[in-house]
C-alpha cells in the first residue's frame, strides 16, 4: 500500500503557519515537522528510483508476496528501527538502544519473539491507578511500576505463525505512539499537586 505524500509546499505552508500564528503546540510543530522529513524521504527515494523505505520493508519473496518471519534476529529489528523513522544509539546481540523523541527505548530481541521497553526515573511515587488506568484504556502496551518505584512501559511482539517485517516496523511505530503518550501522562501527573 502505498502512502500519500504531502508535497513539499503544502508541507512547508502548513508548518510555517502553525507557527506563524501560533495554532499548534510544540508536539503538534515537531510531528508536521516529523512528516514533512518522512515525506521528503520518500519523495527522494522514488526520485532515485528506489521504492521508498516503508514499501521497501515489505520484503518479497520469489513469488513478489511478502516474506514472512518466524523467526528474527536482531539485523531485522535494526533494519526495522530505521525503517520506521528512529536512531539506533547502541547495539550488541542482547539489546537495541533506541533514540525516540530524545527517549531511550531498549529492544530485546528473541528468534521468536521481542520486547521494547521504556523505563522513566521518578523523583516522586508514582500512583497505581495512573498506571492502572493506562493499562484500562491503552492497548498494545502496558505499564507498571518497578521496584524501584519508577514507571515502565512495555511491548510485546510474538512471531510465531509469521510476521512481515512491514508488521515490525508497525509495532515499533504502535510503540512509538504509546510512548509519546505515555510520556505526556507521565509530564502531567508530575505537576499536579500531592495529596
Amino acid at each position: 500500500m502505498r502512502s500519500t505524500l504531502t508535497s513539499p509546499t503544502v508541507c512547508l505552508a502548513a508548518l510555517l503557519s502553525m507557527l506563524l500564528v501560533g495554532c499548534g503546540t510544540n508536539q503538534a510543530v515537531l510531528d508536521q515537522l516529523e512528516q514533512c522529513n518522512r515525506d521528503y524521504r520518500t519523495l527522494a527515494e522514488r526520485l532515485a528510483g528506489r521504492p521508498p523505505a516503508d514499501e521497501a520493508a515489505e520484503g518479497s519473496g520469489a513469488s513478489g508476496n511478502p516474506v514472512v518471519l518466524e523467526q528474527a534476529g536482531p539485523d531485522v529489528y535494526a533494519r526495522a528501527v530505521e525503517t520506521a523513522g528512529f536512531s539506533i544509539m547502541n547495539r550488541t546481540e542482547r539489546f537495541i538502544q533506541i533514540d525516540m523523541f530524545g527517549l531511550k527505548v531498549q529492544l530485546f530481541p528473541q528468534p521468536s519473539s521481542a520486547q521494547l521497553f521504556a523505563g522513566f526515573s521518578s523523583s516522586r511515587a508514582m500512583s497505581p491507578i495512573i498506571i492502572n488506568e493506562w493499562n484500562r484504556t491503552k492497548r498494545f502496551s502496558r505499564s507498571y511500576i518497578d521496584r524501584e518505584g519508577d514507571p515502565i512501559l512495555e511491548s510485546d511482539i510474538d512471531l510465531e505463525g509469521g510476521v512481515t517485517e512491514k508488521a515490525i516496523v508497525t509495532w515499533i511505530q504502535t510503540f512509538a505512539i504509546s510512548l509519546k503518550a505515555f510520556n505526556g501522562m507521565l509530564l502531567e501527573a508530575a505537576n499536579q499537586p500531592s495529596l
